[in-house]
Formats: structure tokens, sequence, C-alpha cells
């Protein structure tokens, strides 16, 4: 019998096209905010990984100046 193995969900990984649909952004736009290292992000190969707990990072909402913002 086989049992597929999944990985609990803080250690999903997406690529950078699924990761900017969740975020709401352009798959260059978090291409770059990758290389400027406003997100945290493992390259394998020539792609990046983004985990599912920096996608939840970006997506909660930060107060700045008495204003919320969220996202890259």
């Amino acid at each position: 019998m086989v049992t597929s193995v999944h990985p609990p969900d803080a250690l999903r990984g997406y690529s950078i096209v699924s990761a900017a649909e969740r975020l709401d952004t352009s798959p260059a736009a978090l291409r770059m905010a990758v290389r400027r290292g406003h997100v945290r992000a493992a390259r394998i190969g020539q792609k990046y990984l983004i985990l599912e707990t920096e996608i939840e990072r970006l997506l909660t909402p930060i107060r700045l100046a008495g204003r919320e913002h969220v996202g890259v």
C-alpha cells in the first residue's frame, strides 16, 4: 500500500506565478520584490519557491502612520 505524504501547510511552497496570484500582484513585481529582499524565497535552480508562511506574512495587515497596509 502506498500512502502519499503531504507537507504541513506551513511548509507548502508556491511558484512565483502561483504566489503572485495569491498575493494579487504580477509575477514580475513579485520577482523584483524577491530580488530586492522584500520577500523571502528559496532558489532552486533558476526558479524561486515561496513558502506558505511567507505568503501569510505578506497578507497580514500592518499599521503604518495610522493606516493599514497589506502586501508586497
